[in-house]
């Protein structure tokens, strides 16, 4: 079996200068300092559903997107406030968090273990409940700056390519 390569044990003398605009401690703020007030409410739950992608294969539970979408409206409302009160209690079912491991083939030689990567298929449930307060996050984190530029990933209107 290959050891495993070291990490870098000290930044190199050219990493400060080519990303000192990047390195913005001026923009962080200690938790103490910020508050973020996160909530389940009606208005971010029915745009978390309608962002929820289809085709998507389903988790454990086997509850499909495209049947949670076209669930009545009393049943939005009471999942609804079914996730108001996880998230007052912090807390989420088993069932929701368990997921399947699966490997997803990337490219080159199917016949080689590093062609493929691990995916969890998580249900929908769930992913629909962590997108919530995902989402309110990411905002805040970009409405006040604490977001690096170098992070490029998951933004509105940045790519990574």
């Amino acid at each position: 079996m290959q050891e495993p390569e070291r990490g870098l044990t000290e930044t190199p003398p050219w990493f400060d200068e080519k990303y000192k605009n990047y390195l913005r401690e001026d923009k962080c703020t200690r938790p103490d300092q910020t508050k973020v007030n996160l909530r389940v409410d009606k208005e971010a739950y029915q745009q978390a559903v309608r962002k929820m992608k289809p085709n998507k294969a389903a988790g454990p539970m086997g509850i499909q997107t495209e049947i949670l979408k076209q669930m009545p409206d009393r049943v939005h409302t009471q999942l609804c406030e079914l996730m108001q009160l996880m998230w007052a209690h912090r807390h989420t079912p088993l069932p929701w968090k368990k997921g399947y491991f699966c490997f997803h083939h990337k490219k080159d030689d199917v016949t080689q273990q590093k062609s493929y990567r691990p995916i969890a298929l998580l249900d929908c449930l769930f992913k629909l409940y962590t997108s919530i307060p995902t989402k309110m996050l990411a905002n805040f984190c970009e409405i006040n700056g604490m977001l690096s530029q170098a992070q490029e990933g998951s933004r509105r209107e940045n790519t990574t390519q």
